[in-house]
């Protein structure tokens, strides 16, 4: 069931986004579906779904353009997210919200536009499913119902998604979402250099916690450690379950400085949890941090933080090692 749209809560609607991890997403055939389907229904020449963020909006899928991203402050969608209802505009020249716009007088000279917010289960506007035309129209209520009916279908094939991405026992990434997570980030650092760390880390003698109190205790433990991690982590930051007990966080403009910094905190968090039908039992975890390096592989940077993860467990376990 969808709640009221939430139009004045824009850190919520940021968390919302990055709830979803679809900036920055490789493509994917059900949304190029959808647009391809729209431009044709509407005999448009340009049809895409774009997701915006505070700086940003990323076009998941495109027809009829050839651009992957714009600022903000460039779209026709900034004002789209703003409402809870379809924007139509039959003639940009005669709005004067857009006459002056770039893509109005620049080369893609668009004259109409029909954008529907993208809205998520809890409220909030990620993004927008449009049509854009180099010639004014006259939208219809029938054409404004049916772009409806298309970003219910977008947010659908989202949900689905990231069921799909999610691990079943810690509501964490999975391992093959939380590695596209990172291919995405590595692909941004090459373009922009912007300091990207991630933090691994491995519960400590966990096949104890196994073989002394039960496998529903250690699962009980790893669903523990990541709402004890999910509570602690920054918004820009993602968690991912890599397999049997060990972690990792993706730390978005972070430098080794402050990696550390936040692995502490992720480590005093989890020394600290508890599980309430289990009181007495306690558990930790051994840290390891690696920040980018410019030109690193994906599977060189991880296994340096493997060995600095290693090396933590090493030298007495429940503490945090840079690689």
């Amino acid at each position: 069931m969808q709640h009221d749209v939430k139009l004045h809560d824009e850190p919520g609607r940021l968390a919302a986004l990055e709830r979803t991890g679809l900036i920055g997403s490789q493509p994917d055939a059900e949304s190029d579906h959808l647009t391809e389907l729209a431009s044709g229904v509407y005999g448009a020449s340009m049809a895409y779904i774009a997701l915006l963020d505070d700086r940003r909006a990323w076009l998941k899928s495109i027809q009829g353009a050839d651009i992957s991203e714009l600022p903000v402050e460039m779209t026709f969608c900034q004002y789209t997210i703003r409402q809870d209802s379809i924007v139509a505009v039959d003639d940009t020249l005669q709005d004067e919200r857009f006459r002056n716009h770039p893509l109005v007088t620049g080369p893609m000279a668009v004259r109409s536009y029909l954008g529907a917010p993208l809205t998520t289960p809890d409220g909030y506007n990620i993004g927008t499913i449009c049509i854009a035309d180099t010639a004014p129209r006259a939208f219809t209520a029938r054409d404004i119902e049916l772009l409806k009916r298309f970003s219910r279908l977008a947010m659908a094939n989202f949900e689905l998604r990231q069921i799909a991405a999610r691990d079943q026992l810690t509501d964490t990434w999975s391992r093959r979402a939380f590695r596209e997570l990172l291919d995405q980030a590595v692909s941004a650092h090459a373009r922009n250099h912007r300091p990207l760390s991630i933090v691994t880390f491995d519960l400590d003698r966990f096949k104890s916690i196994n073989d002394t109190y039960g496998h529903a205790a250690g699962d009980a433990v790893l669903k523990a450690t990541a709402r004890a991690v999910s509570d602690s982590m920054r918004r820009d930051e993602a968690l991912g379950r890599l397999g049997g007990e060990e972690f990792a966080v993706l730390m978005h403009d972070t430098d080794a400085a402050s990696a550390s910094i936040g692995a502490e905190r992720l480590r005093a968090a989890i020394e600290a949890a508890r599980l309430v039908d289990l009181p007495q039992l306690t558990f930790t975890a051994s840290f390891g941090i690696a920040t980018l390096q410019d030109g690193e592989t994906l599977e060189a940077w991880l296994e340096r933080a493997d060995r600095a993860m290693y090396a933590a467990k090493t030298a007495g376990r429940n503490r945090v090692a840079t690689a």
